[in-house]
């Protein structure tokens, strides 16, 4: 027999020769993910087609997976610099039909772009530059929104109010990750041995921090997490699932909590809610300070309670 865990990677080209270099009579494979952002799970399924699927609620009753809170953390800053980096995306968008697919490979495909600028009777190097500036702005918002400061400022708050626990923080970049006061930092700029050690360590610590932007996605099993908090999110409901595997690992009398935190007015508010497959809080600023405290839901007034919406 012949098993493979995270098998969504075989689909790559280092990997699929797998199939036919190991001779097996029977195949098991395992994945959190399937689905892939090329689609190329469907190379997997000729191989070994989907046959049962489990979802982190059955998981959860089954007692498989410790219980969890998800919570979308509605921030609050001045929009004014992304409104008017917004309105100049969307001036770009709108040459492209606010079709992504045709801004991109605009911005990429050289055949491609002067192909669309010549059924639409433009000029070839204007069409460049709008490309050029969707990307351009594109970015800028992004920028804005995973790296806002005041992001910072809330998981620190978290993390303090969660000092007895083992946390970990998924931040956009190593440089942001590196700015949590908390913890250590995990990255791609230390050798395979440092973040061995690194993480042997904070394996072995009852609580903690360890900070990190992609590096623990997926793949890694650390014992005692229980609190995680998205600094930068995506509509990648893959990704969001990888990493909320790292802290529903099995723990008696565990309720793991992950808080994503999510800059109110901007994408970032679909992003959260394209990649969110399973029941969700939303919390304003107030209320996750009550959500530290361990005050239950219920017990809040009113008018705090019309603010928080729950998706089933």
């Amino acid at each position: 027999m012949l098993i493979i865990d995270e098998a969504h990677r075989v689909a790559s080209t280092q990997f699929r020769t797998i199939f036919d270099k190991v001779k097996y009579q029977y195949i098991l494979c395992l994945t959190g993910t399937m689905d892939r952002l090329d689609g190329k799970e469907e190379y997997i399924k000729k191989f070994c087609p989907v046959v049962d699927q489990i979802t982190v609620k059955e998981a959860v009753d089954n007692g498989w997976l410790s219980s969890f809170r998800d919570y979308k953390v509605l921030i609050d800053v001045d929009l004014t610099e992304y409104n008017e980096i917004n309105r100049k995306f969307n001036l770009y968008f709108s040459y492209f039909n606010y079709d992504f697919n045709i801004a991109m490979k605009c911005s990429t495909n050289i055949v491609f772009r002067r192909t669309y600028a010549k059924n639409l009777g433009l000029n070839d190097k204007e069409v460049m530059a709008m490309a050029m500036d969707w990307m351009r702005t594109m970015n800028l918002r992004k920028k804005f929104a995973v790296g806002h400061p005041k992001k910072l400022e809330i998981a620190h708050k978290i993390l303090e109010a969660r000092s007895d626990k083992k946390c970990i923080t998924f931040s956009a970049t190593i440089k942001d990750a590196e700015k949590i006061k908390y913890g250590a930092v995990l990255s791609s700029k230390q050798t395979k041995k440092k973040n061995k050690v690194t993480l042997e360590e904070f394996n072995n610590q009852l609580f903690g921090v360890i900070n990190t932007s992609k590096k623990l996605d997926e793949g890694a099993d650390i014992k005692g997490l229980s609190v995680g908090i998205i600094l930068a999110g995506d509509s990648s409901s893959i990704k969001k699932v990888q990493r909320f595997g790292r802290v529903l690992r099995l723990e008696e009398g565990k309720t793991a909590e992950m808080f994503t935190l999510v800059i109110r007015g901007t994408m970032e508010e679909s992003w959260y809610n394209n990649a969110t497959n399973t029941s969700y809080i939303t919390l304003n600023e107030e209320q996750l300070d009550q959500v530290l405290d361990y005050q239950p839901l219920e017990s809040r007034q009113r008018e705090n309670i019309k603010n928080i919406s729950f998706r089933f």
